[in-house]
């Protein structure tokens, strides 16, 4: 004898695996949250990084000098030029000693707080809903834990040094020139400050840009996974051309969304790395200098300066803009991750019921995926113990949906689902779970044997004799 609960409701579109979420900037500070516990190596990070690169500069400066020195010819121009070449040799040891310093603490740092996130990680998931990885599919997982914490990686270990070195480079080096000759420097900082005006214009909507390769990056993972999760089902079926259709599409709008960026900024951008480069500030230079030189209101020793130390500043622009890059990458790597950790685990029962029986109620339920427009509604069945219960209708009625609230992939947002006369909202999620024999449409084995696959869900003697044993009709399994 069977019941039969024939569920007509109209149904929302149930979410699609691995549907891409909007992504980007949703927390600005979500960095600085998740990078608290660190702080303070990233201070001390940031600190000797700054030292490092004001040593780094001393041998420029100290080459400038020499130079001078031996132009004018002054009297005692052999000791001070000795004296100078060791300033420029203690500098360039001490750039290498607090450069070892500032990158051995980012990189611990960096380990131990990856770490702490992926432990944080982990145990949410394993909190959430499991309709939450069917809605998400693998690919929003895979960009938290590999994409998102390596974008973080970037920033720890690598951008804020990089940024802070660059930015004391430049002030170290300006300042020693405005020392040199103001009328010079304000040429140098005349080009430097077009390239940052070009470089601010080129990135004025990256943030936007970004937003539309990440998730194109997560359809095209998800896109991946679903084909290499179903390939048995694609070769059996021949359903490759419509599952690769998919992925054809995730990396046509790839292509499409890294092309309007590129067409919106290719001027700007060859401007900003034209006028930040070492030929644009030497000419620029050259021929300030040529013409204060010929008038007599600079010396060839002071241009000569300009050429050792104005003409190096350039090399530290592009690290600044790769690490200023880097830093609002991790901005969005961090703002994903807070997101996936603010999502609400199952919530369990304070005050824990145990079934008595196992009849299964479904009184009055409700259920919307979006809280817009209702999955099902107003379902009600009893199913009782030692028959077999079928949820028959049309696709999208809501069967799939309706199965899925008995085990709490989803809440019931109305009614209440119960077995042996416990809502199974008080019943604690494992023994819930412990309850059931789940066989799903979707169905995902580990990478190994059949046997080991049986005991991931009762481990223990009695599993071991019954996954060792063998059919005596199968030859292979």
């Amino acid at each position: 004898m069977s019941t039969t609960a024939d569920t007509r409701a109209a149904a929302a579109p149930r979410p699609r695996a691995g549907a891409a979420r909007p992504t980007g900037l949703a927390g600005a500070g979500a960095l600085a949250r998740l990078l608290a516990p660190i702080r303070a190596h990233l201070a001390a990070c940031a600190v000797l990084s700054a030292l490092s690169a004001g040593a780094g500069i001393t041998p420029y400066i100290a080459v400038a000098e020499i130079a001078r020195i031996m132009i004018d010819g002054a009297p005692g121009a052999h000791a001070a030029v000795w004296t100078w070449v060791g300033i420029g040799a203690a500098g360039a040891g001490a750039w290498l000693l607090l450069l070892v310093q500032s990158s051995r603490i980012g990189h611990y740092a960096d380990a131990a707080i990856l770490h702490d996130l992926r432990v944080r990680i982990v145990r949410h998931l394993g909190a959430l809903p499991l309709g939450w990885f069917r809605a998400s599919g693998s690919g929003r997982v895979k960009r938290a834990m590999t994409g998102d914490l390596e974008e973080m990686h970037e920033v720890i270990a690598h951008a804020l040094g990089q940024l802070t070195g660059a930015v004391t480079v430049i002030a170290a080096g300006t300042g020693y020139l405005l020392f040199v000759d103001v009328r010079m420097a304000l040429v140098v900082l005349g080009v430097l400050g077009l390239m940052a005006v070009c470089y601010r214009v080129s990135m004025r909507s990256m943030t936007t840009h970004m937003e539309r390769l990440t998730a194109a990056d997560a359809r095209i993972s998800a896109a991946g996974v679903e084909y290499a999760d179903g390939i048995q089902v694609v070769k059996t079926f021949g359903a490759g051309g419509r599952v690769l259709r998919r992925f054809d599409e995730a990396v046509d709008e790839h292509t499409r969304a890294f092309a309007a960026w590129v067409s919106e900024v290719r001027y700007s951008s060859a401007a900003s790395r034209l006028l930040g480069s070492e030929t644009a500030v030497l000419t620029a230079v050259a021929a300030a200098g040529s013409v204060l030189v010929a008038d007599g209101s600079l010396g060839t020793a002071d241009l000569v300066a300009f050429l050792v130390v104005a003409v190096g500043l350039p090399n530290s622009i592009l690290p600044a803009v790769t690490a200023s890059q880097g830093v609002r990458k991790g901005r969005m790597g961090a703002a994903n991750i807070e997101r996936l950790l603010s999502h609400p685990p199952l919530p369990e029962p304070e005050r824990p019921r145990t079934p008595v029986g196992h009849s299964v109620e479904f009184d009055r339920v409700a259920f919307s995926y979006d809280g817009v427009t209702d999955a099902v509604a107003d379902v009600s069945a009893v199913c009782p113990p030692g028959r077999v219960t079928a949820i028959v209708g049309p696709s999208g009625a809501g069967k799939t949906t309706l199965a899925g609230l008995l085990p709490r992939f989803y809440d019931v947002t109305g009614g209440a689902v119960r077995i042996g006369g416990a809502d199974v909202r008080s019943i604690p999620s494992r023994r819930l779970l412990a309850m059931m024999s789940l066989v799903f449409q979707d169905v995902a084995l580990l990478r190994d044997s059949v046997a080991e696959n049986i005991r991931i869900g009762r481990p223990g003697p009695a599993t071991r004799r019954f996954a060792g044993r063998r059919p005596p009709h199968a030859s292979t399994t």
